[in-house]
């Protein structure tokens, strides 16, 4: 996926500020010209450990592009008894998870999802049942069942009821 505009700082302040109106136009614009990427995979352990994990405020062009980074952090941290980071990548990679008014705005992001990517998510999802914490793997398993049960045909699962 192409770099999206919006930085990983940028998700960091609606994060933090966001709901209440108290970002800045110059804590907006740093944010922006002090990204830490021009390609998702410059994105340091570092950096996303102090981002925490904001993939749930994210658009489908957006997720696609840090989410990588993001299942990268987790399989290299998967030594941390419990890790927000990769707890939150499992629960933004499991619709069935999602409460019904966010289900549309989740499968969203899922749309432009081909198969490769499709395919690289249930190896993490494996992966992870495999490997990780007890709560981990069991939310991952929970996730892999919609992600395995929908690898040939994603775009028939995101009808939304």
């Amino acid at each position: 996926m192409p770099k999206p505009e919006t930085s990983l700082a940028q998700f960091v302040l609606t994060n933090e500020k966001g709901m209440a109106g108290e970002i800045t136009d110059e804590e907006w614009f740093l944010a922006k010209i002090n990204r830490a990427d021009n390609h998702w995979i410059e994105l340091t352990d570092k950096v996303l450990k102090e981002s925490d994990c904001v993939l749930a405020h994210m658009e489908a062009d957006e997720f696609l592009y840090y989410l990588p980074a993001y299942m990268r952090y987790s399989v290299k941290h998967l030594d941390l008894t419990v890790d927000i980071i990769t707890t939150s990548v499992i629960f933004n990679l499991d619709p069935l998870d999602t409460n019904l008014s966010l289900k549309a705005f989740t499968f969203s992001k899922y749309k432009k999802i081909n198969s490769a990517q499709r395919k690289c998510i249930i190896n993490f999802l494996n992966y992870i049942s495999l490997r990780g914490n007890p709560f981990d793997k069991e939310s991952s398993r929970r996730a892999l069942k919609f992600w395995a049960d929908n690898s040939r045909s994603l775009e028939s699962a995101i009808i939304v009821p």
